[in-house]
């Protein structure tokens, strides 16, 4: 492998590994809110995904959209709409 190969590698491998901590960093954001609003006995919520955050690098708000939605589906929430341009309202009446 040539070094210039193994140059692009590391770049990739670091650049992924920033936009990774980016997303969780946003979702976990997004999941203190959930745990926020079911404790005041509340079925929906609305995320606004900040333009940016300071110490973060840029990032593209439907590409963290589309990253957060799919976890949070994971995690047994199936209502989640993306309102352009950056507002995730969260649904969970369906749950309880």
């Amino acid at each position: 492998m040539s070094d210039y190969k193994k140059k692009i590698d590391e770049i990739y491998k670091k650049k992924n590994k920033i936009k990774y901590e980016t997303n969780n960093y946003i979702l976990n954001l997004v999941k203190k809110k959930i745990i926020y609003y079911i404790e005041l006995q509340k079925y929906e919520c609305q995320y606004i995904i900040p333009s940016f955050i300071l110490g973060f690098p840029r990032y593209i708000i439907n590409d963290v959209a589309k990253y957060i939605i799919r976890k949070i589906q994971k995690g047994g929430i199936d209502n989640i709409i993306f309102i352009e341009p950056n507002i995730l309202y969260i649904e969970w009446s369906k749950l309880i």
